[in-house]
């Protein structure tokens, strides 16, 4: 029983003898990229539109020009939008203004989206969002000066993986927190 041990032992001794007696390889250690791409998306069932829901309705107030964030030119610019109000309970109002490149049915369907998504966050993350605007395209969404801008195309690739409601909850307290705290 000893003999078979005490020749693994040898032989795992020469091989780390003859590994050693190289020159060994250094790679430079750097920072390594997080387990997640962000806070955001740790689960996706934090939040969920199965969850409890404080929007009590959405009526549609026509169109208007707006000036808003726009991600894809990194700057303000005036639109025309389809506009849309959003009730909540306790009593918060939120206008939803979407990017007139959208079609009226589109706008319909983007409001009632983000309006039903908004109402799941919790009313801490609610009350100090008083606007938000949609656009088209992959850009990031971000919490600027009490708006929620959201561009449709990566709001849609977050709903897919299960995260859109986790992302807007996180720029909602850039929203609604940062400042107090």
């Amino acid at each position: 029983m000893k003999q078979p041990f005490v020749l693994t032992a040898c032989v795992s001794a020469a091989i780390l003898a003859s590994a050693c007696s190289e020159e060994p390889i250094i790679e430079p250690v750097g920072p390594l990229p997080p387990p997640l791409n962000g806070t955001a998306f740790i689960d996706p069932d934090v939040l969920t539109v199965q969850g409890p829901n404080a929007l009590t309705g959405l009526t549609p107030l026509g169109v208007g020009s707006r000036v808003m964030y726009d991600g894809r030119i990194g700057a303000e610019a005036t639109y025309d939008t389809w506009l849309f109000e959003a009730s909540f309970i306790p009593s918060l109002l939120l206008e939803i203004r979407v990017n007139a490149e959208f079609d009226s049915i589109s706008a319909v369907d983007l409001a009632d989206l983000y309006a039903e998504r908004f109402g799941v966050l919790p009313q801490v993350l609610r009350e100090g969002v008083e606007t938000l605007s949609v656009h088209g395209g992959l850009e990031s969404i971000v919490g600027l000066n009490r708006d929620l801008v959201v561009h449709a195309d990566q709001g849609e690739a977050h709903r897919i993986q299960g995260f859109l409601e986790e992302v807007m909850a996180h720029e909602t307290v850039h929203i609604s927190l940062d400042a107090e705290h």
